[in-house]
């Protein structure tokens, strides 16, 4: 808007420490300021994005977000000091103190199959993004929104599953949703402005856990790099999906962290391969197995996730999941727990545990401590 105010890097100057309020990455006193007009059209010309900066005489701080990319292939969505919305740029996602790297699934060079991300060792991403330090490299980045599906079509439960990832609020809570169409376990509200399924489309469907879920259409897709016609092995644009985020960067909750968290504890449990290990450390624990077969595991594994197990005419059933009432129910009744036969099979039980088996030698010696011994050996 051509509002101006005069910064300084941080350091000292005449024997005293630079200010925050006038650091470039705090000032917030900006004024306005008489500028010239241009020759050609009447308005007042000033140093922006839009018109390159100045034609180049000063430095672009891009209004996007920046990749802050490492030489281990974690990332960090930063952004660039300024204001945001009315507000400043919260610390923790600035350029200068984000701590927030997380792992990224990048792509992959057809040749070497090997993932190919920015780093100092090639360039930071073959000249792409530029680099920070020895270890880092910074990339401008865009960010499009597309839906994943358009039109008055309804696609399938699976279809909807599979290919959406954003969740959102139930629509009956915003203001301005209407049910579009429901039909085959789906149901699509959009707004009451638009006829048909668009960006701000909603979805219910019940997921693979029995739970009512709502999923945004809504593809957002994060490109970094640069895209080069005279040489395409140079600054090639590549793309990922854009990472979900909770807390709002210009005033950051507790209460969005707790959420945060929340989310993240829950797609722990349900990741694929949680419930079997949860439920081979629980065979061995309780059953006293600690090989069991995969047959043993797979149907406690059902039980966890169904919430429900049936022996004979008793059912343990909450239709909850990581429901432990049923998981133990399946392991202590289950044929492989109570069958008397495979007790004569040597490979059949449970291993003590080293320090156990340590601990029963003693007892069996009539170990006792005094004063005066030097074992290493607790009370028994």
């Amino acid at each position: 808007d051509g509002y101006v105010a005069l910064v300084r890097e941080p350091g000292v100057i005449e024997g005293g420490r630079v200010t925050a309020y006038v650091t470039k990455e705090r000032n917030q006193d900006y004024i306005s300021m008489p500028r010239e007009r241009s020759n050609t059209t009447p308005k007042e010309f000033f140093p922006m994005p839009g018109s390159d900066c100045g034609e180049g005489a000063c430095r672009r701080i891009n209004d996007n977000a920046c990749l802050c990319g490492r030489s281990d292939g974690y990332v960090a969505l930063v952004h660039n000091s300024g204001v945001i919305g009315g507000g400043s740029v919260a610390e923790y996602v600035s350029k200068e103190k984000s701590q927030d790297y997380i792992s990224m699934p990048w792509e992959r060079t057809n040749t070497t199959l090997k993932e190919f991300f920015p780093k100092p060792g090639n360039g930071c991403g073959q000249g792409a993004c530029s680099q920070m330090d020895g270890n880092t490299c910074l990339c401008d980045i865009a960010l499009t929104d597309e839906a994943i599906f358009s039109g008055t079509n309804l696609p399938s439960r699976e279809d909807i599953i599979v290919q959406c990832y954003i969740g959102t609020f139930d629509p009956a809570t915003l203001a301005g949703y209407t049910l579009f169409v429901s039909s085959n376990g789906v149901e699509v509200y959009v707004l009451e402005s638009e006829m048909n399924i668009s960006t701000s489309a909603i979805f219910k469907v019940i997921d693979e856990y029995g739970n009512n879920i709502f999923l945004k259409n809504l593809k957002s897709t994060i490109w970094w790099g640069e895209s080069h016609e005279s040489n395409a092995a140079i600054g090639v644009t590549r793309t990922f999906c854009n990472i979900p985020n909770f807390n709002d960067l210009l005033s950051p909750d507790l209460r969005d962290i707790q959420y945060e968290v929340d989310a993240f504890l829950d797609m722990l449990l349900k990741y694929p391969s949680t419930a079997p290990s949860i439920c081979k450390l629980l065979i061995q624990h309780l059953a006293g197995i600690s090989n069991p077969s995969p047959q043993y595991i797979a149907e406690v594994v059902t039980s966890f996730k169904e919430g429900s197990y049936i022996s004979e005419t008793v059912i343990f059933e909450t239709g909850q999941y990581g429901n432990l009432n049923a998981t133990s129910a399946a392991i202590l009744l289950h044929c492989k727990a109570t069958t008397t036969v495979l007790d004569a099979d040597p490979t059949h039980g449970s291993l003590r545990e080293p320090i156990s088996k340590v601990f029963k030698f003693m007892r069996s010696l009539e170990y006792t401590r005094t004063a005066q011994d030097k074992m290493i050996y607790p009370i028994l």
